[in-house]
């Protein structure tokens, strides 16, 4: 099974240093999100705000990548999807658009640069699928809607869903998703399947006897 490190972790969430240790370690999947400054710049991070991470109150979105630098310097570095991407060009990166203002700056990033190796999602459907209708070269991960009518088997043209991921958990509210049948449907659709977010090695064997393709994890080290 192929092993992704869920931001960066073990080591300081979305920083190019953590993913370095990773990639020194052998890791070559890394799966991050992005948000984007005021004035456009893509970020690796999974929150909104800064407050998290930095103990200051603000929305990345209304501060300038170099104002966010400045404000968080003694206390977070704050990295940038373009420089993640240039230093590990042999490196398959999983990206979440977590926020709405991070789209088009994505769309034109990739446009721009034709960066491959990605594998382009979102939790809301309409994001992904400007995504895909700006960039269709680009391998997205399937929206919850088409999990969902895999996971449940309803009717679908299996014929669209080519140059996708199934990037899912086992469950999802209470939802169970990863069923044989769900792992059939994929299988048949040739749509590799990794599962979010595996932290324990009995887990990842349950798995790997279901063929699933890879897994996301906080601790690489547990599996390799």
């Amino acid at each position: 099974m192929k092993v992704w490190t869920h931001r960066g972790f073990p080591f300081t969430e979305n920083q190019i240093e953590s993913f370095q240790k990773c990639y020194k370690d052998g890791i070559r999947h890394f799966e991050t999100d992005i948000h984007a400054t005021r004035d456009g710049v893509l970020i690796l991070s999974h929150d909104s705000n800064i407050l998290r991470l930095t103990g200051l109150n603000y929305e990345i979105s209304q501060l300038d990548f170099a104002q966010l630098n400045e404000l968080t310097k003694n206390i977070f570095q704050f990295s940038r999807l373009e420089d993640l991407i240039n230093l590990f060009p042999d490196v398959e990166i999983s990206i979440d658009i977590k926020h709405e203002p991070a789209l088009i700056p994505l769309i034109n990033l990739i446009k721009s640069t034709g960066f491959k190796n990605l594998v382009v999602g979102s939790f809301n459907t309409r994001r992904i699928n400007t995504f895909r209708s700006e960039v269709p070269n680009c391998r997205t991960a399937l929206t919850s809607i088409e999990i969902l009518k895999l996971a449940y088997g309803i009717k679908i043209d299996l014929g669209k869903y080519t140059n996708r991921y199934a990037m899912v958990p086992i469950k999802f509210k209470g939802i169970r998703i990863l069923t044989k049948k769900f792992l059939s449907r994929t299988k048949l659709a040739n749509i590799p399947t990794f599962i979010w977010t595996v932290n324990s090695l009995t887990e990842s064997i349950y798995l790997a006897k279901l063929e699933v393709s890879g897994i996301v994890t906080d601790d690489f080290r547990l599996f390799v």
